[in-house]
Order: structure tokens, then C-alpha cells, then sequence
């Protein structure tokens, strides 16, 4: 158990500084600049959708190897992510990777790190849009390797493949649970459930009053029935975004084969890990959100037991990360409409909110956990 000194909703994050668009010829430019890359084909380069980085997968040949043709990600980070930060995220894929879980890790720069700092005007080129102003941050950019899977999303949810989700993260979080490196260790981070309460200083924005209420009761549910728990909760190093587009599957076998984007890590209340995992599965099961995650819940918790009261508390923090995703979705488009990936949970977040709104909570409890044996940890 870890005390937390700082309380939770005292301040709102300030948004982020995401990197402008690369052009094709700026990505192979880096790429082979920095890293040990004897040629990268220029037309396999294709920007991947994310929130408030830059991804890139293209296909290239390492100096001094034989293996021929390899697909990678070139992955430059908003210019908060500090280097010390991306450095204690580089250890857990690396450690994550090294326990078998099939999941991205960074190569090594010509000059032996596995990071390197880019200035804002490196990423700039004549492609680059007239809106986009010179400023004076750095960005850390990597090469990691490349995962093959299907998303989640793009695949049919059955009972089965829905309790190998929950058995996979429950045994990632298993073996993250010796993990510790001082950057996750003390991050402070808006998207942690424990700063969910700053979205409420933001609701005043949101335009549908609908949806507006829908917020604020969220907000009383987790700041009366959570926020006081915190300290009480066991604490543990968590990926933080296991959602249905960093999960892969294996289309022939449906069963998971990896995880992807690792840029969400910090030490948290551990039960956190499963809440997300269950908010954004219920996005996957709309007819039935409630009753279709109970196999979720079921096969992480045969690989990683949680307490009793931690799993009291399970309804809120589920509720408290669909409230800010579509919140924090909402915002951000807001201020950069041509993100629409950040989009991507708004109608069915808001939907799922409702529904577990109007469920009692007893009720939600009785179908997750009536045929889950809880052992403490």
C-alpha cells in the first residue's frame, strides 16, 4: 500500500503538445539519421492512428543482419512526455518482453540509446501546414518493433475470446507486479482514475445538457464512493490503456497475441488496470455491455486474483473512465478537429454511461462476480 499525498481533482492536466504531421521523406530521413537502418521503403510508410503522438509503421532493412524485410514503428511522442519518462516506459516493455508477453520494444539508436530527442523544427518540412508554429519543445522520438494482430475492435466478440482478453491482461499485470522504475513510480497523470475528478471544471463545456447531467452524477458516484478508497487500495504498476485498440488478436485462432502502446504506464491503484479493461470491452458488447464483460472480469481474475475491496469498487472506476473518455474526447476535438480518432469511444461511451446508471450497483455486482471465486492476494 502507497499513501498519495497530492488529492485528486486539484488541478486540471494542461493539453498536450502533439508533433506535427511528418511527411514520408522526414520519417525514412530520421529513421535512417538515428537508427541502424540500411534502407527503408519509402512507400511502405503510413502514419497509425493515435490520440496525441505520432506513429509510423514502415518496412525496413537493419545494417547488419540478414533477416531481410522487418516492419517497424517510428513513434515520436507529444513533447510532454519527458525523457525520463519514455525511458522508464522503455523498461517496462523491455521487462514485459522479456516474461513472454508478446508486446513492442525499442531498438537501440546509432549512438546506443534507445530514445532520441528531435527539436520541433527537425519535424518540419515544406509539407508541414501553415498552421503549425515553430515553438522551441523537443520531442522524444523510437523505433519499436511491429506486433502483428487484428484490433480488437475489428473482431467478433464471443464468450471465449472475451475471458482470454481478461486471462492475457490479468497475467500482464502479473508480471508487472515486480516492476518499479522511478518515472512510473511518481508520475502524475490526467488519465489516472485517482485526477478523474479534474473533469469536472470541464463539464461546463459540454453542450448537451443530457449529457452534461449524465457527467455530473458520474462525478458524485466516484468522488463519494471511490475517491475516499484510494489510499486503501492496493498499488501496482498497470499498462493504463488496455482498450480495444492496443489489444491484438489472432484472427485465425481468436485469441490474444499481443499489446500495443505502452504510453499510459504508471504505478496506480492496481484494481484500476481492470476497470479500464472492462469500460472499454463494454464499448465492444453494446447489446448487452453489462452481462458480456462478466467472462472479462472471470479470466483476469483466475490469473490475477484481486481483494474484496477492490472489487467493491470496480463500478465506479469503470464508470469514472468511460466519463473521461467521452469527456476528454469531446474537449480534445474541440481543440483539434481534425483528430477524429479521439472520437472514437462518443457514442457508445455515452450509451454505456446510461446503462450503468440506471443498473444498481448491487445488481451490476451480483452478474460479474456471481460465478467469480475472489481470492486475496
Amino acid at each position: 500500500l502507497v499513501t498519495e499525498e497530492k488529492r485528486p481533482g486539484d488541478e486540471i492536466m494542461a493539453p498536450v503538445t502533439r508533433p506535427p504531421p511528418l511527411s514520408v521523406q522526414t520519417v525514412v530521413h530520421h529513421v535512417i539519421k538515428y537508427f541502424p537502418f540500411r534502407r527503408v521503403e519509402e512507400d511502405s510508410v503510413k502514419e497509425l492512428v493515435s490520440y496525441d503522438d505520432r506513429n509510423y509503421c514502415f518496412r525496413g532493412i537493419l545494417e547488419g543482419t540478414t533477416t531481410g524485410v522487418q516492419s517497424f514503428v517510428f513513434k515520436v511522442n507529444h513533447a510532454e512526455m519527458t525523457s525520463d519518462l519514455v525511458e522508464g516506459l522503455n523498461a517496462i516493455m523491455n521487462h514485459v518482453h522479456s516474461r513472454g508477453i508478446s508486446c513492442p520494444v525499442p531498438l537501440c539508436s546509432r549512438q546506443g540509446s534507445q530514445t532520441v530527442a528531435l527539436p520541433h523544427t527537425d519535424l518540419l518540412t515544406w509539407e508541414t501546414p501553415p498552421n503549425v508554429n515553430q515553438n522551441e519543445n523537443m520531442f522524444c522520438a523510437r523505433v519499436l518493433t511491429y506486433i502483428n494482430g487484428d484490433c480488437a475492435v475489428s473482431v467478433r466478440m464471443t464468450p471465449n475470446l472475451l475471458y482470454d482478453i481478461g486471462a492475457f491482461v490479468g497475467n500482464l499485470d502479473h508480471v508487472l507486479s515486480d516492476f518499479n522504475h522511478p518515472a512510473t513510480n511518481g508520475r502524475v497523470y490526467e488519465w489516472d482514475i485517482k485526477y478523474f475528478m479534474s473533469v469536472r471544471e470541464s463539464l461546463a463545456l459540454l453542450e448537451d445538457s443530457t449529457k452534461r447531467q449524465m457527467a455530473e452524477s458520474v462525478c458524485a458516484e466516484v468522488e463519494h464512493n471511490l475517491v475516499p478508497r484510494f489510499k486503501s487500495l492496493w498499488h501496482s504498476t498497470i499498462h493504463g490503456d488496455c482498450n480495444e485498440q492496443n489489444l491484438l488478436v489472432d484472427p485465425n485462432a481468436s485469441v490474444v497475441c499481443g499489446i500495443v502502446d505502452f504510453g499510459d504506464c504508471l504505478q496506480t491503484c492496481r484494481v484500476f488496470e481492470l476497470a479500464i479493461l472492462v469500460a472499454y470491452c463494454m464499448l465492444l458488447v453494446t447489446a448487452d455491455p453489462i452481462g458480456m464483460v462478466a467472462p472479462v472480469i472471470a479470466g483476469y481474475l483466475d490469473v490475477f486474483p484481486l481483494e474484496q475491496g477492490e472489487l467493491d469498487v470496480l463500478y465506479y472506476a469503470v464508470l469514472a473512465r468511460l466519463c473521461k473518455s467521452v469527456v476528454t474526447g469531446y474537449l480534445t476535438h474541440l481543440q483539434d478537429p481534425s483528430n477524429s480518432y479521439v472520437l472514437t469511444t462518443q457514442m457508445a461511451g455515452w450509451a454505456t454511461i446510461g446503462t450503468l446508471l440506471r443498473v444498481p450497483k448491487h445488481e451490476v455486482d451480483k452478474v460479474w462476480f456471481e460465478d467469480v471465486t475472489v481470492c486475496a492476494s
